[in-house]
């Protein structure tokens, strides 16, 4: 069962620039539909709809750039929700 998931990002102290992200799922093929939504505020949500548990590469890009430390991977356990387990970068 698919599960939707976010990810937050707050570029606030990074000035203005578009915000894409590109998710890699447990099979390697790119999971499809990934959204950003600009929030107005300088924070941009990236929403999807999680396939499956298992290890995913999360390549989140402002201004066409890899954020420091990525792309990151992330682990996605089965609980009463899906529970991204993931590093903070800010």
């Amino acid at each position: 069962m698919e599960e939707e998931t976010q990810i937050k990002v707050n570029s606030r102290d990074a000035g203005r620039g578009r915000v894409t992200c590109t998710i890699i799922g447990p099979d390697g093929q790119e999971v499809p539909n990934v959204e950003v939504v600009d929030n107005g505020d300088g924070t941009f949500d990236i929403v999807w709809m999680c396939p499956r548990p298992g290890t995913y590469l999360v390549d989140i890009k402002f201004g066409g750039v890899s954020l420091t430390g990525g792309p990151i991977t992330i682990t996605v356990s089965r609980g009463l929700n899906f529970i991204l387990h993931s590093p903070v970068y800010t």
